[in-house]
């Protein structure tokens, strides 16, 4: 959308050069229309000194009135308006003045055969009718002039909001991201720090693990999407983490199936459910394993998780990452997703299905 009003806008603006000759175009169009269809009425020509000194004087009141009289006629009150009225009638009266000028300028000066000029009644209504004829053009002029520049600054003012809006939308994004590395870093230490107190001679395969799922949420940190496949592989890490740190006791059924391996999604969002499920659940109880499910397809991406939750229930802190992972859902996905949370005899559930097609318009 704001390439297509930037196209749009651009086009708009012309330069000054570009202007110019716009102008002198439409001018020498009316011009030779004009004095074609008045030559072949009359059966006659005029002298160029003639058209020379009769179209400047066209073109300079239609300037004068578009340019310097028509900005008074925005001012409101009695004043105003009567300033407007004194400066039409100058504009008259110098169009006149001009009038005579040229005329006797063709006839006693140049000695020019021409009409006899006579300062009469004609003379008088034919010139006031030509002078209002190019006031009524700069009129036209000025109006389409304005209405271009407020339709430009509109514009601008559109092309403005939408910017703010996507570089509100980036902050907000790079904001929840903030709020999930940290979130992921200090839990994966506490993980490492408790695989160190048991399990001392497999610190180094847990820290191993751990640089791999932080150097993909760096490497990740400023993108929109990723491949599913990529955060499958941080979720395995996830899991032979906490393996490590449970000395393999932990009871998990882990399944995945990609029918559609170019699948996208955004950045750490499975693996933050995945960590949840660590964090506040109890995999200790064989008779309740807990459970992920990932499934790709031609038609949209599903993943579920089942966990029977641990006997401290978290505080309001600790549930940042359900709320983060349904904002960040609404953002990358608006009305392309479904995500439910809930609670069924102990177990704690959550599935997320996003549509294909949200998900194909941000494959490369």
């Amino acid at each position: 959308m704001l390439s297509e009003m930037s196209d749009i806008l651009s086009k708009q603006r012309l330069g000054l050069d570009k202007e110019q000759l716009i102008h002198i175009t439409c001018w020498a169009s009316f011009i030779f229309i004009e004095v074609i269809v008045a030559g072949a009425v009359k059966q006659r020509f005029s002298s160029l000194t003639y058209y020379l000194l009769f179209y400047s004087l066209n073109i300079g009141i239609f300037y004068l009135h578009g340019a310097v009289v028509m900005p008074h006629s925005k001012r409101a009150g009695f004043g105003r308006i009567a300033l407007f009225g004194s400066l039409i009638i100058t504009e008259l009266a110098l169009y006149v003045c001009g009038a005579v000028i040229a005329s006797i300028i063709l006839q006693d000066i140049l000695k020019q055969k021409v009409s006899p000029f006579v300062f009469n009644f004609d003379f008088i209504v034919i010139v006031l009718y030509r002078a209002l004829f190019f006031i009524a053009f700069g009129t036209g002029y000025y109006l389409l002039k304005e209405y271009l520049n407020r339709r430009e600054k509109e514009m601008t003012r559109s092309l403005e909001v939408e910017k703010l809006k996507s570089q509100l939308l980036v902050m907000q994004r790079d904001y929840l991201r903030a709020q999930i590395n940290p979130h992921l870093l200090f839990n994966t230490l506490d993980f490492i720090k408790a695989v160190s107190k048991k399990n001392p001679e497999k610190s180094d395969e847990a820290i191993d693990y751990l640089t791999e799922i932080m150097d993909y949420a760096l490497e990740t940190s400023k993108k929109d999407f990723v491949e599913v496949a990529r955060e499958l592989e941080q979720i395995e890490y996830m899991i032979r983490l906490n393996s490590l740190r449970s000395n393999d006791r932990i009871n998990l059924k882990f399944t995945s199936e990609l029918n559609f391996e170019r699948a996208m999604v955004i950045p750490i969002l499975l693996l933050t459910l995945v960590e949840n499920i660590f964090k506040h659940g109890n995999l200790l109880d064989p008779e309740n394993p807990a459970i992920i499910e990932l499934i790709t397809s031609t038609d949209a991406l599903i993943f579920r998780t089942s966990n029977l939750i641990a006997n401290t229930l978290p505080h309001q802190g600790e549930r940042t990452g359900i709320k983060n992972i349904m904002t960040r859902l609404a953002l990358a996905y608006p009305n392309n997703y479904n995500f439910a949370t809930g609670m069924r005899d102990q177990i704690f559930y959550t599935e997320l299905r996003i549509d294909y097609l949200s998900v194909r318009r941000k494959i490369p």
